[in-house]
């Protein structure tokens, strides 16, 4: 018994050992910045120029402006699916937790002389165990999700992040791309 106790605690600490804070894309307007794309629904907005303004860097195309947003939109789609995978997640081990809990409570009413007693005890252990495992598997896909999405937004932050761009050109990416602004 004791084996499967510290066996379960080992288990539910890895699983609040889930990474889940994954490092956002550079989304936010920068203080100050006043360009006149307030009507533009992303937030990686702040970098966006009239045309005949002078870029202070490299301006992205509108191929790679495209590029931009369909990776943006593919981030907060990303984000959404790990965050409902997060609550999933959390809700089975407040299960997994009342179960152990129930688990361990019966331990101290099986009956050791009965062998109806010891097998329906084992076979609630072997549940448990399943529910345990499934849990698990549960947290190996989220980590892998979240290490995904944490290549993706630094992928999108170094093509993207720092970036300039005509606003013009973003407002006709945004129509191809069915995305209403403001």
């Amino acid at each position: 018994m004791a084996h499967l106790l510290s066996r379960r605690t080992f288990i539910i600490t890895i699983g609040l050992l889930v990474l889940t804070s994954t490092a956002s894309a550079k989304r936010r307007r920068r203080l100050g910045a006043d360009t006149g794309d307030n009507d533009i629904p992303l937030r990686f907005r702040g970098h966006g120029l009239a045309r005949g303004q002078v870029p202070k860097s490299k301006v992205l195309t509108k191929p790679q402006l495209k590029d931009c947003v369909i990776r943006h939109e593919a981030l907060d789609e990303s984000q959404a699916k790990i965050d409902e995978n997060q609550s999933e997640l959390n809700k089975m081990e407040q299960a997994l937790e009342e179960k152990s809990r129930s688990i361990d409570e019966s331990r101290v009413a099986v009956d050791r002389y009965s062998k109806e007693s010891v097998d329906q005890f084992n076979a609630a252990l072997g549940e448990h165990q399943l529910f345990v495992d499934r849990y698990n598997d549960g947290v190996s896909k989220l980590n892998s999700d979240v290490n995904q999405s944490n290549q993706d937004v630094l992928a999108f932050n170094a093509h993207c992040g720092e970036r300039q761009y005509y606003i013009d050109d973003m407002r006709s990416v945004l129509r191809v791309l069915g995305i209403t602004t403001n």
